[in-house]
């Protein structure tokens, strides 16, 4: 029964920091999409284009990595309800 509670522990904590950084991602997402509506120069708009593909590819991997870790869990909470 403990070890329920700890992992519950660990996943509710991550679930709410992984939130929240993907609320700080899609709003990184956002600020860029409005610079990109801009008038920049060519270099500027190249700097742009990187950061929201970087961006772009650190929330694909947000959304991969809590995926697994929800997944994990699930496979976890089984393995625990047969103990009980």
């Amino acid at each position: 029964m403990i070890q329920r509670r700890e992992h519950n522990k660990a996943y509710n904590d991550f679930l709410q920091q992984s939130h929240s950084l993907r609320a700080r991602v899609a709003n990184i997402l956002g600020v860029l999409e409005i610079l990109d509506m801009e008038q920049h120069n060519i270099e500027s708009k190249k700097m742009i284009n990187i950061l929201k593909k970087e961006t772009q590819i650190l929330d694909s991997s947000l959304k991969k990595s809590i995926k697994d870790s929800v997944q994990h869990h699930q496979y976890l909470q089984q393995g625990l309800e047969t103990e009980d």
